[in-house]
């Protein structure tokens, strides 16, 4: 059946009035867009969204205040009024009572809260870097809370780095002693707590028993996909390792440095070139049993190791990734390659299990011995095989009313007068004997696995 021209016409006119509404919805998209360019940079703002009231200063903090949620239930919005500026907001301090809706409340947020991963094995230096680095970023100006992510009870990290806080600077802890789901969740909550206290940056020390994966997992998650940046994974290696750690020691090794953006050795100004070197090498043998093709070179005199910023070079580029200098020479400018370090995608055989990793923390509480028993029983400890694979001991002990802090590895126990501290000495290692351990210390004990 032929159409008429009626019908042509009539088809005619529809084609153009779909043409006109299509060009509509572009030209307000365009001129939204542009009014959005806008207003992005007119700050400080501020306004009212439902039971909220919100506002952005000129440095981009976000402040929400009130009690209830946004207007997303009030009508067909799902974005709440400030995420017009969502590219100007920079950091958020949320301050809200029964909310029940968080849809989409940082949505497109890109500059949000950095967040850095400093790791490393057992006893590597994470702590003495994380000091030396919070300096640096205060001196920015930055404001950073560090994040004490341990699986034991008590955190003896936490109290070492307690006279950091300040206005700029906020300590806290992610409570342990429980399995490792329930810390992954602590973890988690406490992460989306802080990035509602305003931070430019947040710092994260995990356990020297780490899965990286777990920091990547737990980022990529909502809502912290959209609270956080993730910045850059710092790994911490001693310049003298040990060379006969453990097939799961050496797999926990390699899994921190096979995504690090930078590796540092510590302490390497008591150690020999030839022993940095040695070190370098362990970590490509740890790589390669993981079958990970990322791999640290220098020059066969070990000059890299001397000068400037040392770097070791990966199959793929040319960048500064691993620095093997005295931390007390580092410069400004060696801080900013770290602070821009980011992170690598290498892949890896994953050996290992969180759940059941072999790795034991066992806790002595207000031990009845002075510092000389003390000395004598961890010498015992890394003497004795009957007692497992003691890799580190640490805590704090009393005498004569003065605080010390302990830090032992089987080459080196140290002891140092402390400000404060708590009564317990934790013991960690693989495979530990509890009952042959017990008879070293005089003391009623804990074991909580650092898994």
């Amino acid at each position: 059946m032929r159409k008429s021209s009626c019908d042509y016409r009539m088809m005619h006119n529809l084609m153009m009035v779909t043409i006109f509404v299509l060009c509509t919805i572009v030209m307000q998209g365009v001129f939204c867009m542009s009014a959005r360019a806008e207003e992005e940079v007119a700050l400080p703002i501020s306004g009212v969204d439902g039971d909220l009231s919100w506002s952005i200063d000129d440095e981009g903090k976000l402040i929400v205040k009130g009690k209830g949620d946004y207007q997303v239930f009030q009508s067909l919005k799902y974005f709440p009024d400030w995420n017009k500026y969502a590219e100007s907001i920079t950091s958020a301090i949320v301050s809200v009572e029964d909310i029940t809706n968080l849809s989409n409340f940082f949505a497109g947020c890109k500059n949000m809260t950095k967040v850095d991963l400093i790791t490393g094995f057992l006893g590597s230096g994470k702590t003495t870097f994380i000091r030396k680095y919070v300096k640096y970023l205060l001196d920015k100006g930055e404001r950073v809370c560090i994040l004490e992510n341990d699986y034991g009870a008590i955190n003896v990290d936490m109290m070492l780095l307690s006279d950091l806080e300040s206005e700029n600077c906020g300590l806290e802890m992610v409570a342990g002693g429980c399995d490792y789901d329930c810390h992954r969740r602590r973890f988690k909550t406490k992460l989306i707590t802080m990035a509602m206290l305003g931070y430019n940056r947040v710092i994260i020390e995990p356990s020297g028993v780490f899965d990286v994966d777990e920091f990547f997992d737990i980022l990529h998650e909502d809502p912290l996909d959209r609270l956080y940046d993730i910045g850059n994974v710092i790994a911490i290696v001693k310049a003298d390792l040990e060379e006969d750690m453990s097939l799961e020691a050496d797999y926990m090794l390699a899994s921190q440095i096979a995504e690090a953006g930078m590796v540092l050795l510590s302490r390497t100004q008591e150690v020999s070139r030839e022993q940095c070197k040695k070190s370098v090498a362990h970590i490509n043998d740890a790589l390669k049993k993981m079958k990970c093709n990322r791999i640290f070179r220098y020059d066969d005199d070990g000059n890299i190791l001397n000068s400037g910023v040392e770097h070791a070079e990966n199959d793929s580029n040319n960048s500064y990734d691993l620095i093997a200098r005295d931390w007390d020479e580092l410069t400004k400018a060696d801080y900013e390659v770290i602070e821009n370090s980011g992170f690598k995608t290498y892949s890896c055989e994953k050996k290992i299990s969180m759940d059941d990793n072999g790795f034991d923390a066992l806790f002595f509480m207000n031990l009845d011995m002075d510092l000389k028993m003390i000395n004598a029983a961890i010498e015992k400890l890394f003497s004795d095989s009957n007692v497992g694979r003691v890799i580190r001991v640490k805590g704090f002990a009393n005498e004569n009313d003065n605080w010390y802090e302990i830090n032992a590895t089987k080459k080196e126990i140290s002891v140092n007068p402390i400000s404060h501290g708590q009564d317990v000495i934790i013991v960690i290692g693989e495979d530990l004997d509890r009952n042959e351990i017990d008879r070293c210390f005089l003391a009623r004990f804990s074991t909580i696995k650092t898994s």
